[in-house]
């Protein structure tokens, strides 16, 4: 007759659990503390499967410790050590490590950092879902109203004020879109304030000196790196995933979704399934027009003038912080290093560019009668006045814009303003053709001067030149 061992039921004693059973919860817990993450319910029952006794422990019929067991030792557990093994030593780092209280600029626009941010909202023209086919060869690049969809929204910002110099918000991240980033950084945006109907005066243009941005196509690309030194501007490129590098801009996104995005239409929670029992789709009512409006007042007339707590600031507004600051550059550099360029051909009345006329006395000297292949320098978002350069030429020439109705146009405004006139009521459009064909045809028939073309006759000067050439 064999008697059981009951001897671990005698009441408390120290330590509660035999050896072999902390053996297995220090397995357990090893097991999960991977990158993959696993779950604690699968885990543990598979542990049970494969943790391995000896005939000894298998005798003593003691059971497995529970799972609440193993979870009250997890939680035990410090909370840095649970990052750094189910989130790894760099996530870590970014999540638990120190901030950073360096002073990194003084001046406004000494140092600026940029970056592009996926919006958490949908917008559109009246929230109604709408599918088409369209071809790609004809559709818009602009964004239409009745289109649902998220938008990407591009800033940069001062880092010693914390001042917002420049936004806005397109369909891709790319390099055009940077590049228009730094043009609005740098000119007056008094055209943002009157369109969206701004009460406060917003930033002064200003020259950068050092910027920095991270590894994303959008700019770290060839054609913003030499628009960025042609400024003279200092390039910096950002470590991949150490937020610590641009703490200030990517701040902002995050002030940006909680203060305005969050109680819009169409917002989307900051992460995939947050909202529930919320469609952002079907509920998007706002424009892409509308939702960058918000945006720009948000910019001039909120955000420089709340109290900011970050390293430097101790609780000044950015304007207040806003007491020195480098020159703005002039309208030749931002032509010549962020404007756009387009190879064009000289004629006698000067150039076009988009279909846009400019002209100048140096340009014309310069043509001379013969058509000439130049390179035009334009900024999109001013069109007086384009400055042209040719191959074998040293000197930059200058050239305004003939076309005064576009002078207080950019160039999007002014492609748009083209394209409407000619998409403006086809129907119309061909009754004034056949209008102009008729009246064409019975002014020719009343001179006189043209033979019946069904006449064979009427071939014979062509065929009898073609005789004499040959």
């Amino acid at each position: 007759m064999v008697l059981a061992d009951r001897d671990h039921k005698k009441g408390r004693r120290e330590p509660r659990l035999w050896d072999w059973q902390e053996r297995f919860i220090s397995f357990v817990v090893d097991c999960w503390l991977v990158p993959q993450k696993p779950k604690l319910a699968d885990l543990y029952a598979q542990a049970k499967e494969e943790f391995h006794r000896s005939p000894q422990e298998i005798a003593q019929c003691i059971s497995f410790p529970t799972i609440t067991t193993i979870r009250s030792r997890i939680k035990a557990i410090s909370e840095v050590v649970r990052i750094i093994g189910r989130g790894g030593k760099r996530h870590a780092t970014n999540v638990k490590g120190p901030g950073s209280t360096d002073v990194r600029a003084l001046a406004f626009g000494e140092k600026i950092e940029t970056d592009q941010y996926l919006l958490s909202i949908f917008t559109s023209g009246n929230g109604v879902v709408r599918a088409k086919v369209i071809d790609p060869k004809q559709a818009p690049q602009e964004l239409a109203d009745n289109e649902v969809r998220r938008c990407w929204l591009h800033l940069i910002i001062d880092v010693a004020t914390r001042e917002v110099l420049g936004w806005l918000i397109s369909e891709t991240a790319d390099a055009d879109h940077t590049k228009a980033l730094l043009r609005m950084a740098t000119r007056d945006k008094t055209k943002e304030k009157v369109r969206y109907g701004c009460k406060q005066e917003p930033v002064p243009p200003v020259r950068l000196g050092l910027a920095l941005a991270d590894n994303g196509t959008a700019t770290r690309n060839a054609d913003v790196y030499a628009s960025q030194l042609g400024m003279g501007m200092t390039v910096m490129t950002a470590r991949a995933y150490q937020p610590l590098d641009k703490q200030v801009v990517e701040r902002v996104f995050g002030t940006l979704q909680w203060q305005v995005l969050n109680t819009l239409p169409g917002y989307t929670g900051s992460r995939p399934g947050e909202l529930t029992g919320y469609d952002p789709k079907s509920s998007a009512k706002l424009s892409h027009d509308q939702l960058y409006g918000i945006i720009t007042r948000y910019f001039i007339d909120e955000y420089p003038f709340r109290p900011h707590r970050g390293t430097g600031m101790n609780g000044a507004t950015p304007r207040q912080k806003r007491y020195s600051a480098i020159e703005a550059p002039s309208q030749r550099d931002r032509c010549l290093h962020l404007g756009a360029k387009v190879i064009a051909t000289t004629t006698s009345g000067g150039v076009r560019v988009f279909n846009i006329p400019f002209s100048s006395s140096q340009l014309v000297r310069f043509d001379d009668g013969e058509p000439k292949r130049v390179t035009v320098h334009l900024d999109p978002d001013d069109l007086r006045k384009v400055y042209v350069t040719a191959e074998g030429v040293e000197e930059v020439m200058e050239a305004e814009l003939s076309m005064i109705v576009f002078k207080d146009q950019t160039l999007e405004e002014a492609v748009g303003i083209m394209e409407a006139a000619s998409r403006s009521n086809p129907m119309l459009r061909e009754l004034h053709d056949r209008h102009l064909s008729e009246a064409r045809a019975r002014r020719a028939r009343d001179s006189g001067f043209f033979p019946d073309s069904r006449d064979p006759s009427s071939y014979q000067t062509l065929a009898q030149l073609e005789y004499r050439a040959s």
